[in-house]
């Protein structure tokens, strides 16, 4: 089981940092010792999950993410989402800001700072206006924290959800297998449901000492 805090007591702030740094290591080289036909295939699978959840196909304003390295490839659920007449916007970089443009999936893009494709031009929308944001992940608790690159993008455009309900509503995209166990820090958003090849369900508490294992399919060897 890949834990965060989740025995001995409280991590120091440092402790806990370095524990979360090794987490990603492990959990984007399990990620990348995926074969690509199984990453396809997943990214298929994605879609028919994501359909089965009315918080996505009602959604009308819809944030993505355009897939880095063997991240779960949102964009057949994107392409889904805008035969259904959603709008889909795109992060885009901006000094310490994180906004959304909204851009189809043909829009001319152009790589940021980190080499990830944005959108050249679009329309900016207000963050608390979408209504539905998907994330990518490095990791997953059963509860709804999130591992992500490190940068803290998602969580400082997003702090307002911490004091308000949704919409938008935050989903989590991930394979199955990079659930985890993170203990959350006082700046963390949670996430109010996870998409998986496998599984759409909410963000609940887990039980005290419950485990999650990621299978073992292709153990290792943003």
């Amino acid at each position: 089981m890949d834990s965060i805090g989740s025995g001995g007591g409280p991590l120091s702030p440092d402790a806990a940092r370095i524990e979360r740094d090794a987490l990603r290591l492990r959990l984007r080289a399990w990620r990348r010792a995926l074969p690509p036909e199984a990453r396809a295939a997943a990214a298929d699978a994605l879609v028919q999950q994501a359909l089965r959840d009315p918080r996505v196909t009602n959604a009308r304003r819809v944030a993505l993410y355009r897939p880095v390295g063997a991240e779960l490839d949102p964009l057949p659920l994107a392409r889904a989402l805008a035969a259904r007449g959603a709008t889909l916007y795109w992060p885009k970089l901006v000094g310490a800001q994180m906004q959304f443009l909204a851009a189809a999936l043909d829009a001319p893009t152009a790589p940021n700072r980190h080499g990830i494709a944005e959108p050249v031009t679009g329309d900016v929308i207000d963050p608390a206006q979408l209504d539905l944001v998907l994330l990518p992940l490095v990791g997953f608790s059963a509860d709804g924290q999130r591992l992500g690159s490190g940068a803290g993008w998602y969580d400082r455009c997003f702090a307002f959800r911490l004091q308000c309900a949704a919409p938008p509503w935050l989903a989590g995209v991930a394979y199955a297998g990079q659930e985890c166990r993170l203990a959350a820090a006082p700046w963390d958003v949670p996430l109010d449901f996870i998409l998986t090849e496998c599984d759409h369900r909410d963000a609940a508490a887990s039980p005290a000492g419950a485990s999650f294992d990621a299978p073992h399919v292709l153990e290792p060897a943003r």
